[in-house]
């Protein structure tokens, strides 16, 4: 008899497989490359080592400012140009510097999906865990609330949402996702869907199978490094006016998590306390 498709388990077991052989390729090839690179670095004088650092922090620095991730190609061209074999040693030592002296976390993360993926860089402030000051970028604080709000619905939906959900909840909370001369917003539809994404704050990635073609956005790179899903949590119980963000169990299981807490252990915790409190009373 004729094999029929492979079921989604099996489907889901396959990608795993793909999935893990293709991360233990990449940190093979990150060896291989650090070594070479330490190798060629060797070969060249000390000050020239430590002015392409230099070079570098300074350029993440200002592209920083601007939230644009940085293409390897780009520090290539830009940074290292006759010495690129050099970029691993040299990305090393300014993860060290940046961390040291600035209180910047170098961050690699990837691009695209599939064979297109393409690796880039960007920082992450790690003296400061207020979400305020997180998601405040001094002129764009307006357009970074908006960007709260998005990642709060996601954060909310468990996690991910359709572009069909999202534009209906903006237009109840009054935003027309087709608007292309906003006072404060702009173009509001490229602000969310181009903007958010390249800054890596959004992960837009097509649904398959649909007619017209429909995106699921869940949180970038960037948003779950830098927000607090905690925060996030209290902030939309204290919206709702709800005392208890626990009654929200799956967005409250995802902050346990977040936390490095076994949110069962945590759960059940939480309930001999309350059950020992009616006793109290």
């Amino acid at each position: 008899m004729p094999r029929g498709n492979p079921g989604p388990s099996s489907r889901r077991r396959e990608e795993e497989d793909e999935e893990m052989d293709y991360t233990m390729s990449q940190s093979t090839q990150q060896t291989q490359s650090l070594t070479q690179a330490k190798r060629a670095a060797d070969s060249l004088p000390k000050e020239v080592i430590a002015q392409k650092v230099s070079d570098l922090v300074q350029y993440m620095m200002i592209m920083e400012a601007k939230k644009n991730p940085v293409k390897r190609s780009d520090l290539n061209k830009n940074v290292l140009k006759e010495h690129r074999a050099i970029l691993p040693e040299v990305l090393r030592m300014a993860k060290l510097k940046l961390d040291e002296i600035f209180g910047y976390e170098l961050v690699e993360a990837e691009q695209g999906g599939g064979k297109t993926k393409t690796k880039c860089y960007f920082l992450l402030n790690t003296l400061s865990n207020d979400l305020t000051q997180d998601l405040v970028r001094n002129d764009d604080e307006v357009k970074f609330g908006l960007l709260f709000i998005i990642l709060a619905l996601i954060f909310m939906n468990e996690g991910t949402m359709s572009d069909g959900q999202m534009w209906l909840l903006l237009e109840k909370l009054g935003l027309d996702p087709d608007r292309k001369d906003h006072p404060v917003y702009g173009d509001v539809r490229k602000l969310i869907t181009q903007d958010f994404t390249k800054q890596l704050y959004l992960d837009c990635q097509k649904i398959p199978n649909t007619e017209p073609i429909e995106c699921e956005y869940r949180w970038g790179l960037r948003a779950q490094k830098e927000m607090d899903k905690e925060k996030v949590l209290n902030l939309v119980a204290k919206i709702m006016k709800e005392n208890n963000p626990s009654i929200w169990k799956t967005q409250y299981r995802e902050v346990l998590i977040s936390k490095g807490l076994d949110p069962d252990k945590a759960v059940e915790n939480e309930e001999e306390r309350s059950d020992d409190d009616m006793d109290d009373d």
